[in-house]
């Protein structure tokens, strides 16, 4: 089982392809803003960088709560993770990278 911390940039993909951005990621994109899912060949690295006809964010809006969290869906990244071995919900730590400006996700 996954353990919640909001002291660090998560992106979580559960078995149906729902892609989460914790709070202090998703503070780093504007709702409805564009982005296109990168993954690498092992299925332990994801990338996250703006694309003008990419996937849509919206903000996650839990009951009651005021939060930063987004969401997009992307079922052919759940797909592939399957494939690889990988079982859902899994997480990938990001950290921003200066030099290609863009956020990287290390799986957990």
């Amino acid at each position: 089982m996954l353990q919640k911390s909001s002291s660090a940039h998560w992106i979580t993909i559960s078995p149906r392809g729902d892609v989460r951005l914790s709070s202090l990621l998703g503070a780093n994109f504007q709702d409805g803003e564009r982005i296109e899912l990168l993954l690498n060949k092992k299925g332990t690295i994801l990338v996250l960088r703006p694309a003008p006809t990419g996937l849509r964010f919206r903000m996650e809006r839990p009951k009651g709560k005021k939060t930063q969290a987004k969401r997009v869906c992307c079922r052919a990244l759940a797909e592939k993770l399957k494939e690889l071995g990988i079982s859902l919900p899994t997480r990938f730590r990001a950290e921003w990278n200066d030099e290609l400006q863009l956020w990287v996700g290390r799986r957990q």
